[in-house]
């Protein structure tokens, strides 16, 4: 039996923005599991207020 490998080249920027995506991803969840669900929807709605005026 022969085994087939596939070797796949990331270029370095490409790894730069993966790794920085999964920061911000783990950083988004880490700051909005703490958060107050009611209270981040106020204020969520209170900057949409504020930009559209």
């Amino acid at each position: 039996m022969r085994v087939v490998r596939i070797k796949r080249t990331v270029s370095k920027i490409q790894r730069v923005r993966t790794t920085r995506g999964r920061f911000a991803l783990q950083f988004a969840r880490d700051f909005f599991a703490g958060e107050n669900h009611l209270q981040f929807a106020i204020e969520a709605l209170l900057f949409g207020a504020l930009l559209s005026a």
